[in-house]
């Protein structure tokens, strides 16, 4: 397994929706018609971080998998498997191209939905990237284990009644109950039941790749070791910054991005919560994320 680990999550998020839910306690506007603004203009902006990975010459969308969003957090998953040494580091020096002019430029701003008031900062961005090596997709395991409990509910007497569901509503109560409690989507058809289940990952690389997201900075990426291992580096000896190469093959290499700051950072075994040995990564950012109008904080002013 070889699986280039993204998280993306609004900076600051829950302190937003404070200030959304005294606003409309203020104003007796309708919080659910907030959160559904928010939600739109958090989605509209997610779809820059898609449109980007779609334009880069080098990377493939089809790679590209979210495996699942928590709210105002998206984790992606972008495969490797089945590329060179030099195309794994090719597309992950290109995702970093893209992360950051993503970070610089997804800021948005909720002033349009609050007509009485205004946020005085841009919402934005912070992302953990990493490398993951040694994990499972549990989805397949976990709807097996799933399947026969449910069917076997379905199939029960319902509540005060003599005799079993029929097989056919049986069938149609199983997929009801599965598409509540399992990861995917099932339908039936003329062959028979359609189960598509998203991928799910475990493993330990998992857990400690969430544990450093904790530590994740609005504007940068916060890179895992793992992943910091696959990119070619060349330090400026003047400046300290560094420069991305994107090998391409034959010993040959191009210059993909320039004069970035890598900032190392390192989780202690405490931090990680008992991963043995902690963790080392660092922020990648340019110095035009400095000055990108985020913060992670939020008021509100009457206008």
């Amino acid at each position: 397994m070889s699986l280039l680990s993204i998280s993306l999550d609004v900076v600051g998020s829950t302190e937003l929706k404070k200030q959304l839910s005294e606003f409309s306690g203020k104003y007796k506007t309708s919080l659910h018609e907030h959160y559904r603004d928010l939600l739109r203009s958090m989605l509209g902006s997610m779809n820059g971080f898609l449109e980007r990975i779609h334009q880069d010459r080098d990377l493939q969308i089809e790679r590209l998998c979210l495996v699942k969003r928590i709210g105002d957090e998206f984790w992606y998953v972008y495969d490797l498997n089945g590329l060179e040494p030099h195309e794994r580091t090719r597309h992950a020096t290109h995702l970093v191209k893209v992360l950051l002019a993503f970070l610089l430029e997804a800021p948005f701003d909720v002033t349009a939905f609050l007509p009485d008031a205004h946020i005085r900062e841009e919402i934005c961005w912070k992302c953990t990237l990493d490398l993951i090596s040694d994990a499972i997709d549990t989805s397949k395991l976990a709807e097996d284990e799933l399947d026969q409990f449910i069917w076997n509910l379905a199939s029960a007497p319902a509540r005060g009644a003599g005799t079993a569901t029929p097989a056919g509503a049986a069938a149609h109560s199983a997929l009801a109950i599965k598409n509540k409690l399992g990861v995917g989507f099932s339908y039936l058809h003329e062959s028979g039941p359609v189960y598509v289940a998203r991928p799910d990952f475990i493993g330990l690389e998992v857990d400690r790749f969430f544990r450093i997201s904790r530590d994740a900075e609005k504007g940068k990426i916060l890179a895992g070791s793992n992943f910091l291992s696959l990119l070619l580096t060349y330090i400026n000896p003047v400046s300290g910054r560094y420069s991305f190469r994107d090998p391409m093959g034959a010993d040959s290499f191009t210059t993909a991005l320039s004069e970035v700051s890598v900032e190392p950072r390192h989780f202690s075994e405490a931090r990680l919560k008992g991963i043995k040995g902690g963790y080392s990564g660092a922020f990648i950012y340019n110095d035009y994320s400095e000055l990108a109008d985020c913060e992670s904080s939020w008021g509100f002013e009457e206008r």
